[in-house]
Order: structure tokens, then sequence, then C-alpha cells
């Protein structure tokens, strides 16, 4: 692919580069450990500014840009994750204290992979309130996993 890349970027122990991509003619992100061969091209590079680049990435929640189309409602346990009340989610983040033992954690996003995730690791602490669509892929991605938790033990048994 030909891009023009803007600037390095380091997130959760990884590197990027954030990139005008000529062939989707938008901002990319590309992992610096795929990229197998890179090329200098005759083809004059674009500049993007930095505050468009900031913009496009501040928008959404983690690492997937892109403006903003879905809220999600995260209910936290604060006995079990007392730490959370002090995490910085999101820069648009709401935090809502619901009573002595719970918050409400609001947060857009675009991509619900990495949202997913980090939810997951919460375990019974937290419970994805709305959207429902979201609520749903995660009992999908839970259900998953017992899955295969049970089919590891079936094939060992």
């Amino acid at each position: 692919r030909l891009i023009s890349p803007q600037r390095l970027t380091s997130y959760k122990n990884a590197w990027y580069v954030d990139a005008w991509c000529h062939l989707r003619e938008d901002i990319r992100l590309f992992a610096l450990e795929q990229i197998q061969q890179a090329n200098v091209d005759i083809e004059k590079a674009k500049k993007i500014p930095a505050e468009t680049l900031r913009s496009h990435y501040a928008e959404s929640y983690g690492i997937f840009s892109g403006q903003m189309k879905h809220r999600a409602e995260i209910k936290i346990n604060t006995d079990m994750a007392p730490w959370t009340v002090y995490e910085h989610w999101h820069s648009k983040q709401r935090i809502k204290k619901l009573d002595d033992n719970h918050i409400l954690l609001t947060i857009p996003y675009n991509d619900d992979r990495e949202l997913i995730a980090d939810v997951m690791r919460l375990g019974q602490s937290a419970q994805i309130m709305k959207p429902e669509s979201l609520r749903t892929k995660f009992r999908q991605q839970l259900r998953s996993i017992l899955q295969s938790y049970d089919q590891e033990r079936n094939s060992t048994d």
C-alpha cells in the first residue's frame, strides 16, 4: 500500500504508524510489526494537519479511530474493582455514581473489539448495560470462550 506516514504512536506496548492511505483516501493506522517491506516512492507525501490527526483518534474509544457511532454504558462494582474509579478510559468519558458500590461509566466508541476486551478484564465486576447490540456481542463472546474451555476439557478427559 502507498501511504504518507504522519507520526509514530506507542499504544499498549505496540508501535503504530499513523498515515494517510492513498488507497482508502483516509487516515489509517498500521502496526509496525505487520509491515514486511518499505520503499520510498516518487509520489509526494500528503501532509495531514496535527489537529486533524488528533480529532480523528479522539472521538472513539481505544486504538480504533473514526467518528463515534455508539455510547457504551458499563456498570462497575467498585467494591470488586476499586481502582476503576481512578481509571481514565477516554477523554470524553462520563462517570456517574449509582450508589456506594457502583458507578456507571459512559464511553463513546466506534469499533467494539478493544472495548469488549477491556470490559472482559474486569470480569464479574463489570456489566455492559447499553447498547443492547454490545451486550449481545459480549454474551456471544463469553459463550464462545466457554465452549472452547468445554471442548478442551472434553478432549483431555
